[in-house]
């Protein structure tokens, strides 16, 4: 459960712009107590993670080395690179030597413009049966 105090307290931000956070990211219910709890659903999750890469883009000015971001937010190479391309971002690969002289391979994800949106595949009629 995630509470409007709880966030006010830890990141020390104003009542106001926390319970706007948690109305745009968060869906309220009431429990078999009758208290109002607040959930994520997958939905909500997702459109986080949007804002969250759409905000990196724009700081790193559209050019993003998503690696470490990557692992802050415990999500896999192919599931992040997948969100970025849904954004209309290009992804490309480099491997790169480590100072320990292993080799590591470093994601970056550009958003070009005019955006291209990537384009939906259609079912044929045999497909969907």
């Amino acid at each position: 459960m995630i509470h409007c105090r709880f966030i006010r307290e830890t990141l020390e931000i104003p009542d106001i712009v926390s319970k706007k956070l948690l109305d745009k990211f968060t869906v309220t219910s009431c429990n078999a107590t009758g208290r109002t709890v607040r959930a994520r659903p997958a939905r909500l999750k997702d459109m986080l993670l949007s804002y969250v890469l759409v905000l990196c883009l724009i700081l790193d000015d559209f050019n993003l080395e998503y690696t470490k971001l990557r692992k802050d937010l415990y999500m896999s190479q192919i599931k992040l690179s997948n969100h970025l391309k849904a954004l209309g971002c290009l992804i490309r690969s480099q491997k790169v030597v480590t100072e320990d002289g292993t080799q590591d391979q470093k994601g970056f994800a550009t958003l070009p413009v005019p955006i291209q949106f990537p384009e939906l595949k259609k079912k044929t009629i045999k497909e969907r049966r």
